[in-house]
Parts: structure tokens; C-alpha cells; sequence
């Protein structure tokens, strides 16, 4: 198997132009078809490590993808943040930034995918020549060494199927806490508005307005530049609260 060598490689284009008669089952060509393979297959290795880890801590992390729409109540929201450990603002945003990274996987990915094709002709060409030249011993060498790159064809198969694994699980757990971020908006709103419309000791009028058992029993009452109704009515028919249900615009 190919040395795995500490330096970066340069992903070079292997055989240069050589005279008609050139040998080319040359050493100094041996090593640069060397290089060019295990430049490729140090990237694939890393790219498939970073992959594994995040498929590894979206085992941990996910959450949100199994819950739905329904769940979004007050009690849901809070037991999501206490399981994720953060916020819903700040887990949202934890995750958009997991969905980025796993999408400029996209770039490893592609440069591996494109360089392969010319790897693998590197050493097709050089079973070839050496061949032609009678070299039996470093074609069978070139041979083993592109059989093992070829290898790489399906671990970029794996990679790919991983990677769209994690778009689609990332992407559904970004778009469903946003969705839990917006209705905690609108939970808000409605808990401030009902703040809003709770009338304070001697601003409301008198409950007794709403007393079902009376013969007239407005449904609303204008009220001090707002409009009222009742907010709850006893099991007698009386009413018990108030409410205010807007307000009347100054003229």
C-alpha cells in the first residue's frame, strides 16, 4: 500500500511531455503518479473522518426532525431547550452552522471525484509502458497500486451517501427549530397581548354588564375608548372577568 507521507503532495498531471522515444516506466514517473494517488486518498480519508464525525454527534444532537408541528406548544418548546442544553435561538443557530459545513463538504468531495478519473489513468497508462518496455515487475507494481485506487471509487460512493444523509436530516432540523422559534414568537406576542388586554382595578366596567340571566346581554360594550366583553362566565350565567378586546382609535 502507498506510504502515507506528512508533507502536502502537489496533485500534478503526471506524465510531462517526452520525446518519442522517452522511456516512460520510469522511477521519477512511478513517483509522481505515487503522489498524485496518495494526495487523493489523504483527502478522501480526511473528508470521510469529518463525515463520520458528524454523523457520530448527530446521533447526540439531533432532536428537533422527531418531533412535529403539533408539539409546538409552551411545554414542548421548553423541553427542547432542555435537551439540546441551549436556547432555541442558539441551538438554531448551532445547527445552520452544522448545514453550512456539511455543505462545503461539497468542494472536497468534487475535487477528489474529478482528479480520480486522471489518477487512475496514470497508472493504466503506466501498466502499459512498462509492459511495451519490458518491464513485467513495475507492471505488476502499477497494477497493485492502481487496484488499490480504485478502491476509492466506492468510499466516494459511501461519502456521498453520508453526506446527503446529513444535508436532509441537518436541513429538516434547521427549518422545524425555526418553525419552534417562530411560535415561541407568536406565543409571546399572544401572552403580551392578554397582559395587554387585562384591565386594571377601575378601568374595567362592571362584569355584572354580561350577566346572561339579564334580558338585555350585550356580547361587547364600548368602555372608556376600548371595547369590552366577558372573558369567562360562571356556571350561573354570571359573568366573573372582563376583558379588553381593542381599542377604539382616537377621532
Amino acid at each position: 500500500m502507498f506510504s502515507r507521507s506528512p508533507r502536502p503532495l502537489l496533485v500534478c498531471l503526471l506524465l510531462t511531455a517526452l520525446p518519442l522515444q522517452a522511456e516512460v516506466c520510469r522511477q521519477d514517473n512511478f513517483d509522481k503518479a505515487t503522489a498524485v494517488s496518495e494526495r487523493l486518498m489523504q483527502k478522501e480519508e480526511a473528508l470521510s473522518d469529518r463525515l463520520l464525525d458528524y454523523l457520530k454527534d448527530a446521533r447526540a444532537e439531533f432532536f428537533a426532525h422527531e418531533q412535529s408541528s403539533q408539539h409546538l406548544t409552551r411545554q414542548g418548546l421548553i423541553g427542547w431547550e432542555k435537551q439540546a442544553g441551549r436556547s432555541l435561538a442558539a441551538q438554531t443557530e448551532h445547527m445552520v452552522s452544522r448545514l453550512e459545513r456539511v455543505e462545503a463538504l461539497e468542494g472536497r468531495l468534487m475535487f477528489v471525484e474529478d482528479n480520480l478519473p486522471g489518477a487512475q489513468n496514470l497508472w493504466r497508462l503506466l501498466i502499459k509502458h512498462c509492459r511495451q518496455e519490458d518491464y513485467p515487475e513495475r507492471a505488476e507494481m502499477a497494477r497493485h497500486n492502481g487496484r488499490i485506487l480504485a478502491g476509492l471509487t466506492d468510499d466516494l460512493k459511501t461519502d456521498r451517501r453520508t453526506q446527503a444523509v446529513l444535508l436532509d436530516t441537518y436541513g429538516k432540523e434547521v427549518d422545524l427549530l425555526k418553525a419552534a422559534n417562530q411560535a415561541r414568537d407568536r406565543m409571546a406576542k399572544q401572552e403580551a397581548q392578554r397582559q395587554a388586554n387585562r384591565a386594571k382595578p377601575g378601568e374595567a366596567p362592571w362584569p355584572g354588564i354580561f350577566d346572561k340571566n339579564r334580558k338585555f346581554n350585550p356580547e361587547k360594550i364600548v368602555w372608556k375608548d376600548g371595547i369590552w366583553s366577558c372573558a369567562h362566565y360562571r356556571a350561573d350565567g354570571v359573568c366573573s372577568q372582563v376583558v379588553r378586546v381593542k381599542d377604539i382609535p382616537p377621532d
